[in-house]
């Protein structure tokens, strides 16, 4: 892992203190059960109902315990180190504490994981209507989609491995910015917890120890999305190919290319991916396409990040296309044991990024497309149905309801912005501020 970020998403000014100012209290103890990660650790203890530790996903549709992940992706960006890893070894991030003077509210330090969910699914239902029409719902909605939008936008040096402690310190970071978005402070959502009412007529308390252990839950829906997505993109309909024969044969070529120890067949890859109309489809269902469950209006999950996308040529920044080719275009094949697993494979693609991006003259056909990528639009793209993985339904002049096609699509209209905005937003969301905590809140040492 490195040292430092490149140069995406949320922009952190190095400090005198490379991991922020120390914390200027006592840290509060949080005794909550670890995650199970890769590593050997005591398994972890079953999680304990109270009114202070309390979890559930947002997405009640979805059972994360359920779903098998045997693909190149197998493993989630946190943790993939253990859990007690300090902040000396961290290397990742230089965050800066809330205040030099004022210590955070005693709920925000976050020391463990918890993935065991309390909550039973009649109260899951409840949850969900009760959080959506809470002062909680608006300030969590736009909070995950801000930690979500660290990991497309290539924040970390490597996505796909990132330590437990420095997911927690984005989860929170996430949840701090969305307060102060809103206007609201911490004290005054605590103020309001929510209460579910059992069957037997006792209460249950659901606060912030138990929501923030969902954001990870919420991670895997939409990586899940867009692997559907890539995969209705691959097909005869989105003109990846002319048969399911021929799609598989075009996508083990590309897998070998990114897989391959010489840095002409990735780059090569990386040139024959990013031209794909399937390129396009997960970059317009990743961070162009407007999110309905947002209240701000068109936002899209770029506008949250908007410092992210463009380089100050207005070409689509190599972190994001790095992300998106590793976690895509990878998967659609069956596992092969030869190929590398995504950790691994990112630097790999990155490397051959870094040399493009640093010798632009050399890959003109590639630069081309990348300059039209951030001013992508619903007119350029089939809006792939993630579900039944199927270009979107449209109703056309002669009034017949169709799917899309690729002859309905039009060129990319190129609009020219500075480095620091987004074509065509709707939406602005302020930057960065100082609402980081201390990496030493998350650790366990």
């Amino acid at each position: 892992m490195g040292a430092s970020l490149p140069s995406a998403g949320v922009r952190f000014t190095p400090a005198t203190y490379p991991h922020g100012f120390p914390p200027p209290a006592p840290l509060i103890s949080v005794d909550v059960p670890a995650w199970e990660t890769s590593f050997s650790q005591p398994p972890p203890s079953q999680p304990v109902i109270t009114q202070t530790m309390l979890h559930q996903s947002l997405d009640f549709a979805y059972e994360p315990t359920l779903i098998e992940l045997t693909s190149a992706f197998d493993q989630l960006p946190a943790p993939t180190l253990p859990d007690d890893d300090s902040s000396e070894n961290m290397g990742l991030i230089s965050l800066q504490s809330l205040s030099d003077a004022q210590p955070p509210h005693p709920d925000l330090p976050w020391r463990r994981t918890t993935r065991g969910d309390p909550l039973d699914k009649t109260q899951k239902l409840l949850l969900k209507s009760m959080l959506a029409a809470s002062p909680w719902g608006r300030s969590i909605k736009l909070a995950k989609y801000l930690f979500i939008g660290h990991y497309l936008v290539g924040t970390f040096e490597n996505p796909f491995f990132v330590p437990a402690a420095i997911s927690r310190q984005l989860i929170t970071t996430s949840f701090i910015r969305a307060l102060r978005f809103n206007t609201l402070t911490y004290e005054q959502l605590s103020s309001e917890p929510l209460t579910l009412v059992n069957d037997d007529g006792s209460e249950t308390i659901v606060g912030w120890s138990y929501l923030r252990n969902r954001f990870l839950d919420f991670y895997i829906t939409i990586t899940s999305k867009l692997r559907k997505i890539t995969r209705g993109s691959t097909s005869p309909l989105a003109g990846f190919a002319n048969n399911e024969d021929q799609k598989i044969e075009k996508i083990s070529e590309l897998i070998v290319g990114l897989n391959s120890s010489d840095r002409k067949q990735v780059l090569q890859a990386i040139c024959r991916l990013i031209k794909t109309q399937a390129f396009k489809e997960v970059l317009w269902a990743g961070l162009l396409q407007p999110i309905a469950e947002l209240d701000e209006g068109n936002a899209r999950l770029a506008d949250l990040h908007p410092d992210a996308i463009q380089t100050w040529t207005g070409c689509l920044r190599k972190e994001i296309v790095g992300v998106l080719i590793t976690l895509a275009f990878t998967l659609q094949i069956p596992s092969d044991s030869a190929n590398l697993k995504a950790p691994d494979l990112h630097p790999r693609i990155m490397a051959a990024l870094d040399e493009m991006y640093a010798n632009p003259n050399r890959f003109p056909a590639f630069f081309q497309v990348a300059r039209e990528l951030p001013s992508l639009q619903e007119t350029n793209v089939l809006v792939m149905d993630p579900k039944n993985r199927v270009p979107k339904y449209v109703t056309d002049e002669m009034g017949v309801r169709r799917m899309k096609t690729m002859s309905d699509l039009r060129p990319i209209d190129v609009a020219f912005t500075s480095d620091f905005e987004v074509p065509h937003a709707q939406f602005v969301f302020p930057a960065s501020s100082n609402d980081e905590m201390h990496i030493s809140y998350f650790t366990t040492s």
